[in-house]
């Protein structure tokens, strides 16, 4: 089982209230230092003290001994589809906190003219269905590109083709 946190941060004010305490978890902290037993505090979203926090008061607690404390993981080669799972819950849940879309080609928010071509922004996806729950990349698909400057052929492209995808490719 992993529990999934932000970002490792150490603070020396952590004997105020916490808003949550994380206690005993093996962190593996993707520095590359071995994992450890340890306890986090967070405030607002940031952690402020990675350490023994014995004493320390937080409006929850999370016992997370026999657990995996992470910063996030990421999905190099996502397939997410954010037309069936709009909020990337699915993702979070598996602790999954960055998803790179896009790798085989096709991109869902490819170039500026996304829109155009059925897939939103992430702007304007969020705008409709609310905050993405995970930070998402997206490699400009070399298909989503070829598709928007030839349409459905399969020929080679011509040369102010080319330049065309080129310069989507840059946009």
């Amino acid at each position: 089982s992993a529990l999934v946190a932000g970002s490792c941060r150490s603070s020396l004010h952590a004997r105020a209230p916490l808003d949550v305490l994380v206690r005993g978890g093996t962190l593996v902290d993707g520095t590359g230092a071995p994992p450890r037993i340890t306890d986090l505090g967070i405030r607002g979203d940031r952690i402020v003290h990675v350490g023994t926090l014995d004493g320390a008061t937080a409006a929850r607690t999370i016992e997370a001994r026999g657990l995996v404390v992470a910063p996030g993981f990421l999905d190099v080669h996502a397939h997410s589809d954010l037309r069936r799972h709009p909020l990337a819950q699915s993702k979070v849940a598996q602790g999954v906190t960055f998803d790179v879309c896009g790798p085989d080609g096709g991109s869902p928010f490819a170039t500026g003219e996304a829109e155009a071509n059925g897939c939103p922004s992430r702007a304007a996806w969020a705008a409709q269905h609310g905050p993405i729950a995970i930070d998402i990349g997206a490699y400009v698909g070399h298909g989503t590109v070829r598709q928007r400057v030839l349409g459905p052929v399969g020929r080679a492209p011509d040369t102010a083709e080319l330049a065309a995808m080129a310069e989507l490719n840059a946009a």
